[in-house]
């Protein structure tokens, strides 16, 4: 009796996160459908200088202290913004693997901040 509620306890485990994980893809799912949007991506991504120098120069090292060194739109994101540049050195202008990267981060991040508050000792239901 107590290997199976042992197994059980281990299955739900693996479960949950697994959810977790499915959850968060059906949530961000429909951003595959879009394009480049007209809220940020103007500014961040497709007229941004120091993402183009990337595509025209090859990544140096004037190009990545340039990123860390330089705020976009008032805001200072340096990996965000040389995530960017290294998608755009290889992918261009293809929204979709700037979408599939996001949705790939927010899973990251979903089960990270599981696990954090599994670590804070919280049940596995209220994490």
């Amino acid at each position: 009796m107590r290997n199976i509620l042992s197994l059980r306890q281990k299955a739900w485990h693996v479960i949950i996160p697994v959810f977790i994980l499915v959850v968060t893809f059906i949530s961000f799912y429909p951003c595959f459908k879009a394009g480049f949007l007209n809220w940020d991506d103007n500014v961040h991504l497709t007229e941004n200088l120091n993402i183009r120098m990337i595509a025209w120069e090859g990544i140096t090292w004037a190009n990545i202290k340039d990123i860390f060194t330089q705020k976009v739109n008032h805001t200072y994101q340096p990996l965000t913004i040389f995530s960017y540049a290294i998608e755009f050195y290889f992918f261009k202008d293809n929204p979709f693997v700037y979408h599939l990267n996001n949705i790939i981060l927010h899973m990251l991040v979903s089960l990270l901040v599981f696990y954090f508050l599994r670590r804070l000792k919280l049940s596995l239901w209220a994490a």
